[in-house]
């Protein structure tokens, strides 16, 4: 981590971040690396990183390890939307037109760029919904039904809050 430059820092750390996850799921540490996670990405933004954990939890049937940490990621992940979607509300936008929205130049870390509500509402739709067909693919691949994430994206698409 000290190697380097300030300017690749964030490619250092991530780096730092998967070889202390790949090391935990090699030793089997994965009730661990799930908390982990969960407290430590509480705005839903660690899909990409827990990516090889789930599929690890759903190869080997660790279904409730696997459930908690998709569960609880999506259900993040529609609080940030509902925040994000409270100021664009009142404009009666469908689904597909807040999916319509360019999210591009987005930047959750940047506190401005929640000020265009549309844009961020975008964003966080688009990444919820494909957190869900991750989650859905990965039960199809372990035979698992899907019915709950796609409850939560038939609730999603008529931009209501899903139970969860």
């Amino acid at each position: 981590m000290r190697d380097g430059t300030e300017a690749d820092y964030e490619q250092r750390a991530q780096a730092a971040y998967d070889a202390v996850r790949d090391d935990w799921i090699a030793r089997g540490e994965y009730a661990a690396l799930v908390k982990a996670i969960l407290g430590n990405w509480t705005s839903g933004n660690c899909v990409d990183y827990m990516l090889p954990l789930s599929a690890k939890l759903a190869d080997e049937g660790h279904e409730a390890l696997h459930d908690q940490l998709w569960t609880r990621t999506i259900k993040r992940q529609v609080e940030c939307f509902f925040r994000a979607y409270a100021p664009v509300r009142q404009s009666k936008l469908s689904a597909e037109d807040v999916l319509a929205i360019d999210p591009a130049g987005f930047d959750e870390f940047d506190i401005n760029s929640y000020f265009d509500a549309p844009k961020a509402s975008s964003f966080m739709l688009h990444r919820l919904l494909d957190s869900l067909a991750s989650w859905r693919a990965e039960r199809i691949r372990a035979a698992r039904t899907t019915v709950l994430p796609d409850t939560i994206e038939a609730s999603l698409r008529m931009l209501r809050r899903p139970k969860i």
